[in-house]
């Protein structure tokens, strides 16, 4: 099963939905923004874990990037029309950070990093006790674009992969790593947040391991073999720790969750 996972996988945004009684001019507006985005990422999900469970290796869905840019259409929309609104309110931040969610979707990636800088400054003001959740997913945002970028970049030949092409790859799966640790970082341990964080960050080490797979063939030295085994075990003992800050965040609830990452992963 290998490149099936990209950042974006069993990533539901938990509570992400909410309903502003402050402005009723465009309460609507917005909730139908933030309702379509949340159906949007279920489709997506379901379509994944179909996927997976196909044991196929498509990851993208035409049908639900419909959905997402229906929900981008229907943001951007709310963006334009009531920014005032939602500043005097202190909810543009949060509302740019939907825009970028639905923006790295839909792969524009330039448009959600500008879009995340934006709403980085608002929700650095903002006195919203709501903000933390969208201030740790703008300051990842860089680490999910790159997670995304290393899935699309992965060899799909087969074919064993280049030292100089290994060593591009490994660093970009570094640098996400280290980005989404950034967005971690801004937030409690505990806080539901790290569900998406760690998944994408578990995700990263799943496509990082298949292409170290990929770093020998059937003509590799012993000593190849033996590189290719290290880099194995190192970015296993990561993803472990990984897998553990997983649990304690959902472990009691999603067991099952965490029993198919070790899979995944290869780690008991």
């Amino acid at each position: 099963m290998k490149g099936l996972f990209k950042a974006p996988l069993f990533l539901l945004l938990a509570g992400i939905v909410f309903m502003s009684s402050c402005a009723p001019a465009y309460q609507k507006d917005l909730s139908n923004s933030y309702k379509l985005y949340n159906q949007a990422v279920t489709a997506e999900t379901a379509y994944r874990v179909q996927q997976l469970e196909k044991e196929m290796v498509n990851a993208n869905s035409d049908a639900t990037k419909t959905e997402f840019q229906a929900a981008y259409d229907a943001i951007n929309s709310v963006v334009t029309k009531h920014q005032a609104d939602l500043g005097k309110d202190d909810l543009y931040g949060n509302v740019l950070a939907l825009k970028a969610m639905s923006e790295l979707n839909l792969a524009k990636y330039t448009d959600a990093t500008n879009s995340a800088s934006q709403a980085l400054t608002y929700l650095g003001s903002s006195k919203s006790s709501k903000k933390s959740r969208d201030n740790a997913l703008m300051t990842a945002i860089p680490g999910l674009i790159k997670a995304n970028q290393l899935y699309t970049k992965m060899p799909t030949d087969g074919k064993k992969i280049t030292i100089g092409a290994y060593t591009n790859l490994a660093d970009m799966a570094r640098s996400a790593l280290s980005d989404l640790d950034a967005g971690r970082k801004t937030v409690d341990a505990s806080h539901p947040v790290n569900e998406y964080l760690l998944m994408s960050k578990l995700a990263v080490y799943k496509n990082w391991l298949d292409i170290v797979y990929d770093t020998i063939d059937k003509d590799s030295t012993a000593a190849e073999k033996t590189a290719k085994r290290k880099k194995e075990d190192a970015i296993m003992a990561d993803a472990t720790k990984s897998i553990d800050a997983l649990n304690a965040v959902v472990g009691s609830k999603k067991p099952a969750l965490i029993k198919q990452w070790k899979a995944l992963i290869g780690v008991d």
